[in-house]
């Protein structure tokens, strides 16, 4: 599938824009080899093992409720938001793995009501603590499946989740029980094992006098001297917005940061 100049420069500028609209650095460089497979179509993106390893930008797998799959690219990155793009302008925006946010999507799928607009926290994401820490530094409870079953994360969360815009807005209060799963080595496109936890998610939304209950799951990576992330899951946030099955496919990691300079040092 061939993607014209056209259509990169689309997906360029929906990302500066984005990028400018929110005051974030833009992430938008060493595109071009990606962004002819960031695209919701009729048929699902297949890469090969070859095409994956070429990847120069992160890119995930997304599929949304059992519609085809598509690959979408990391756009940018503010802080713990991680805003993915497709070539015609849809955007999802993961924090920790998490989808938080999403543009664009609920005019190409007809099962989706309203977009996510916005994620308020009443209490620690457990998701946000279990992937914050480096692998060589994280608490073993976290991770062992031998140790206690109580890690220091918390296993709760309390949300409000705001759907829809202007007039079509709905609120909901969402609540979330965390538990650890199996352990188990992940076969992950490109030809790639990994070594990963499961955490599985009991979800509870409330949102005028009625209640929905549904499950997410999540992988974490435990790989050895790497920062723990989610490289698969199977996700809803709301009822309004259809579950997704995510799986990496090439991984964003942050830049180390620069040591500050003492001062009065010479550069």
């Amino acid at each position: 599938m061939q993607r014209n100049r056209s259509q990169f420069k689309q997906l360029f500028l929906a990302v500066a824009t984005l990028a400018a609209l929110s005051g974030c650095s833009a992430y938008v460089k060493n595109i071009q080899n990606t962004v002819e497979y960031a695209i919701f179509g009729a048929d699902s993106v297949n890469l090969s093992d070859s095409q994956i390893k070429q990847l120069q930008y992160a890119t995930q797998y997304i599929s949304i409720s059992g519609q085809p799959r598509a690959a979408i690219v990391l756009g940018y990155v503010d802080a713990d938001q991680h805003t993915y793009v497709s070539a015609d302008s849809e955007a999802v925006v993961l924090r920790h793995g998490r989808m938080v946010a999403t543009e664009g999507l609920n005019s190409r799928f007809d099962n989706i009501e309203r977009p996510i607009k916005s994620v308020h926290d009443q209490s620690p994401d457990p998701l946000v603590c279990l992937t914050s820490a480096n692998q060589n530094t994280i608490n073993p409870k976290a991770i062992n499946p031998n140790a206690a079953q109580t890690p220091d994360c918390p296993q709760h969360w309390q949300a409000t989740i705001y759907v829809g815009e202007g007039m079509d807005e709905q609120r909901y209060q969402l609540s979330s029980q965390f538990s650890r799963g199996q352990q188990a080595t992940l076969s992950l496109p490109g030809g790639r094992h990994i070594q990963a936890q499961q955490w599985l998610e009991q979800l509870t939304a409330n949102q005028a006098g009625e209640q929905w209950q549904y499950q997410n799951e999540y992988w974490l990576s435990t790989e050895p001297g790497q920062p723990v992330r989610v490289v698969q899951s199977v996700q809803q946030l709301v009822p309004d917005f259809p579950q997704a099955t995510w799986q990496e496919l090439k991984p964003y990691f942050a830049p180390a940061a620069t040591p500050a300079t003492p001062a009065g040092a010479k550069p």
